[in-house]
């Protein structure tokens, strides 16, 4: 790594953080020094103090369940938990600026300051979510200092996103199957299909172990079980998000135990640890679209049913295929956890969503808050996976281009290049003596 390039990175940015933080962000009125004994702000401030706790578990999920998650590679394992912090937190930092900047932009708005809140938090900890999917694309094959250019200019366009999709089209996305999964997973998927081709599942190194796959297992159980907060964030009402909760929490029993029992399928009775460390977390992805519009429990189970069978299938099948046949090596295999679940779940919201205005349910759509009528949401929601796709996939490119062009690192699926602590092979070679191949055999296309 080219320490004084990245140290510039750091600084460059930061400064430019500063200052527009210093012009342009303030606290709402509800946490501003001005407004304390306002009955209104007083008010305001409760409503989103309510939200703390919910905030909290979605910052374990950014923080600790995708940073262990994908700590699976043996010889990986600080740069994934480290790196997943540092762009995390980059992340957050810069969403609130282009959030405000596409907002101002789109609403011809300018007279009005950027404000925080806990809500304006929680948003910013998923759009650094849908940094960390990307993240798992490239995973061990890209430098910090590409890493940090990869988080700048994704959160540029997945704020547009987000803008387009939520205050233009009015889309429902309240769990992000479109504007994080799809989105995250789709760009990620195009990076590293352009700037790591010669990335492939038999690299040197691309290589997990007993121990390393311990710490990946903590971050999925940390991810499963926050799952139905993140669903449920930023939904209105008590009731849809009860409805998000338990809805998220049913689907991903289905997931977890399909995962289970399709991996067994294809190993001889045996499970293999990738499947259930991923597949069992799909359900969480398919219905976050759709989570506080299913108003039966055995809908959300057949949802997470299919998510977790799709998903296994993907792991089992497919990725090596496409190392293969296209030249694109996804290391974490975000295509088939975040990327496949979430366009179908984007595809039933549609049906969902639409059914809600049948007879059969005759529900208000007034009090979904929705501007126009179910069938019209359903269009929206076409409308927004197609927008979301066609951002996530040109932008991809071209991101990933452009970090081709400097600063690869020297040796993939290693930490030895990035840490002072880890300067030898034989450092290495003493606390991992066990090792398994990502796959054990080529899977056949």
């Amino acid at each position: 790594m080219k320490t004084k390039l990245f140290l510039w990175w750091i600084l460059v940015l930061e400064a430019l953080a500063v200052a527009l933080f210093g012009l342009f962000v303030r606290f709402e009125d509800s946490a501003n020094a001005e407004t304390i004994g306002d009955s209104e702000a007083t008010l305001a401030g409760s409503n989103q103090m309510s939200l703390y706790p919910v905030f909290q578990d979605v910052n374990v999920m950014i923080f600790i369940g995708f940073g262990f998650l994908m700590a699976f590679l043996k010889f990986h394992s600080w740069s994934s938990i480290g790196f997943n912090f540092l762009i995390a937190a980059f992340c957050i930092q810069f969403y609130i600026l282009f959030f405000g900047f596409w907002h101002c932009l789109i609403k011809n708005e300018w007279d009005t300051p950027i404000e925080v809140n806990i809500s304006k938090m929680i948003t910013a900890d998923y759009c650094a979510g849908a940094v960390l999917i990307t993240f798992g694309a490239v995973l061990g094959k890209v430098s910090p200092s590409q890493l940090l250019v990869i988080g700048l200019l994704e959160t540029c366009i997945y704020s547009l996103n987000e803008v387009i999709v939520f205050e233009e089209i009015k889309a429902v996305d309240v769990g992000g199957s479109i504007v994080i999964h799809a989105f995250g997973a789709f760009f990620g998927l195009f990076v590293a299909w352009v700037a790591s081709p010669s990335a492939t599942p038999q690299s040197p190194n691309n290589e997990s172990n007993y121990n390393s796959n311990i710490f990946a297992a903590v971050g999925t159980l940390f991810l499963w079980m926050y799952w139905p907060s993140f669903n449920s964030a930023i939904v209105v009402t008590p009731q849809e998000q009860q409805m998000a909760v338990f809805n998220t929490m049913i689907s991903l029993t289905g997931s977890a135990l399909t995962s289970f029992g399709v991996s067994a399928a294809y190993n001889d009775s045996k499970f293999k640890m990738e499947d259930i460390l991923n597949a069992s977390l799909a359900g969480g992805v398919i219905v976050g679209s759709s989570c506080n519009f299913i108003v039966y429990p055995a809908v959300a189970l057949l949802f997470g049913v299919f998510a977790g069978l799709v998903s296994t299938f993907g792991f089992e099948v497919f990725n090596e295929c496409l190392a293969s046949k296209v030249k694109l090596y996804d290391t974490c295999g975000v295509h088939y956890l975040h990327g496949l679940p979430g366009i179908l779940g984007a595809l039933l919201s549609t049906v969902v969503i639409g059914a809600c205005g049948s007879s059969d349910y005759d529900l208000d759509e007034n009090k979904y808050g929705l501007e126009g009528s179910f069938g019209d949401q359903a269009v929206n929601q076409l409308l927004a996976l197609l927008i979301t796709l066609v951002f996530a996939v040109f932008s991809g490119v071209l991101t990933g281009w452009i970090i081709s062009r400097w600063n690869t690192p020297s040796e993939l699926f290693v930490d030895k290049v990035y840490w002072t602590e880890l300067e030898t092979d034989q450092e290495f070679e003493l606390v991992n003596q066990v090792s398994t191949p990502r796959e054990n055999t080529p899977a056949q296309c």
